[in-house]
């Protein structure tokens, strides 16, 4: 894991609004829990020095049925797009970035999302799923970056 690319910092500061404003946020389980989970995957990254996380993507909490808020949705897709596209290594479903993400994708979408490692391809995709999750997405990446 490369500190100097890639920032889980920020990423988990975006998440935590989330946890933040939840109304289960004092006996949230964190494993049943998608942000809980994506939480947990950038703790265990920091911890570890890797940003792998073997079978990582079996254990994302797919029950999760917490009503998640579009533009916080969106500005988690846009961090996790800005970290991959920082981290420059090879793509893998393992990251604990595409972890991230495909929890934020489900949180909204109820299914993860391809990624190339292509933020417009990405942007393209999720438009043909939710084309609102897709502006907000984009408008939320150009201000950030």
């Amino acid at each position: 894991m490369n500190n100097e690319r890639i920032n889980l910092a920020r990423l988990k500061s975006d998440l935590y609004q989330h946890c933040e404003e939840c109304n289960q946020n004092d006996n949230c389980v964190e494993h049943e829990c998608l942000v809980g989970y994506a939480l947990l995957c950038i703790d265990y990254a920091n911890k570890s020095g890797t940003t792998l996380i073997a079978g990582g993507d079996k254990l994302i909490p797919m029950h999760d049925a917490k009503p998640y808020n579009l533009e916080f949705v969106a500005e988690g897709l846009a961090q996790t797009c800005i970290e991959c596209k920082n981290c420059m290594d090879n793509h893998t479903s393992d990251c604990v970035i595409a972890l991230s993400r495909n929890c934020l994708e489900f949180a909204y979408l109820q299914q993860p999302l391809p990624y190339s490692g292509n933020v417009i391809t990405y942007l393209v995709d999720l438009a043909a799923r939710d084309a609102a999750l897709a502006q907000k997405t984009k408008e939320a990446f150009q201000y950030k970056k």
